[in-house]
C-alpha cells in the first residue's frame, strides 16, 4: 500500500488540500483490487508461527503511521520490543468494512487481526513479498529485523 501511494499522483494534491488520509484510504482500495494474499512464516523470537492468507504485516515501534493510522496503538518507542500487527485470512470485503477502524485502533478486536511482540522477527513467504520501512521501499521477503534497546541511528 505505502509503494502504491507513494507513487501515486493524487497523494500530493491530497496533501496540498491537507487530506493526506484520502491518499491512504483510496490506496487501499486500489491494493484490493489486485493483491492476492499468501501464507507467511513468522520467527519470532525463537518462536514459528505460520500465518495463512496474510494481508498486511507490520512491525513498528511507534503507535502509527501513512496518515494517522494507529496501526499497532501498544507500541512504544523505548521498550526495545517491536509491536508486529498481523492482518489475516480476511476476504476482500471484509477487509474494506474493518479498514477504517485502523484509525482509531479499534481494528485490536478484529477476529483477523493479531497482534505479538518481539526482539527477532524473520519473516518468510511463499513469493517475494515487497517490505517498507517508514513508507519508502527498502527490500523483499525473506527479511530480518532486529529492535536493540536504547538505540538509534541517524543517517544524514
Amino acid at each position: 500500500m505505502a509503494k502504491t501511494t507513494n507513487e501515486a499522483g493524487y497523494k500530493k494534491w491530497l496533501n496540498r488540500l491537507r487530506l493526506g488520509k484520502l491518499a491512504y484510504i483510496w490506496s487501499v482500495i486500489r491494493v484490493l483490487c489486485t493483491y492476492c494474499p499468501c501464507d507467511v512464516t513468522l520467527h519470532i523470537d525463537g518462536q514459528v508461527h505460520q500465518m495463512k492468507r496474510i494481508w498486511l504485516i507490520a512491525i513498528a515501534n511507534i503507535p502509527n503511521y501513512g496518515g494517522g493510522m494507529l496501526i499497532c496503538p501498544q507500541a512504544l518507542p523505548d521498550d526495545g520490543v517491536a509491536e508486529i500487527c498481523v492482518v489475516q485470512n480476511v476476504t476482500r470485503l471484509g477487509l474494506l468494512f474493518a479498514f477504517p477502524r485502523i484509525f482509531t485502533g479499534a481494528h485490536v478486536d478484529h477476529p483477523n487481526v493479531v497482534f505479538l511482540r518481539g526482539r527477532q522477527i524473520t519473516i518468510e513467504s511463499e513469493q517475494p513479498l515487497l517490505v517498507h520501512a517508514d513508507g519508502e521501499m527498502a527490500a523483499q521477503t525473506p527479511i530480518y529485523v532486529e529492535i536493540e534497546a536504547g538505540r538509534l541511528r541517524i543517517c544524514g
